[in-house]
């Protein structure tokens, strides 16, 4: 397992670097590679294990007490804290609380957890994320590289909103233990 992590950390720092070189060397790099980061966060959302409640219970039996999808690592009340916040619409999740998440484990338990969402990347969006290993660091590291490129050549970094929670399609309101997704 830590194998796989390495190399995915190793392999996503080397596109960050190369995105990075290419942007020195030539003028449409940066448009070039936001719409590239903008499909792939597309493609995450729309390959995603889990796209409603049906899903996410059927994952969560599956995957649920596993480092895969490491659920069991919270505590009773936040795992139904987390699980009773779930929303979906036909796009896929549009809310959840993350308090819960944040609170008990470390960024590398979290991207495992939203990575079958397809909302991996919203471990850099949330407020004190726990760096409990040098995975965790080197995740938080990854995800926090890719967005600030993002976000320095003039992307739009707020299709998630931390702090709200998705009241109706294309509402969010204020919620300071959710996050409202693109997908609201």
């Amino acid at each position: 397992m830590k194998s796989r992590t390495s190399r995915l950390t190793v392999g996503l720092v080397m596109l960050v670097l190369s995105m990075q070189a290419s942007a020195g060397f030539k003028a449409d790099a940066p448009a070039t590679t936001t719409h590239l980061e903008d499909q792939r966060l597309q493609l995450e959302k729309r390959t995603a294990s889990i796209t409603d409640q049906r899903s996410f219970d059927a994952y969560a039996k599956t995957f649920g007490d596993t480092d895969t999808f490491p659920l069991y690592k919270l505590t009773p009340a936040s795992r139904a804290r987390f699980t009773a916040s779930l929303r979906f619409n036909a796009l896929g999740l549009t809310t959840f609380d993350y308090s819960g998440l944040a609170r008990e484990l470390g960024a590398a338990d979290l991207h495992r957890v939203l990575k079958p969402f397809g909302f991996q990347h919203l471990v850099a969006a949330m407020p004190d994320v726990r760096v409990n290993s040098e995975e965790d660091q080197q995740v938080l590291q990854m995800l926090r590289a890719a967005s600030s490129l993002l976000c320095s050549w003039g992307e739009n970094c707020e299709a998630d909103y931390p702090g709200y929670k998705c009241a109706s399609h294309a509402t969010c309101e204020e919620s300071t233990t959710h996050i409202c997704t693109s997908n609201c």
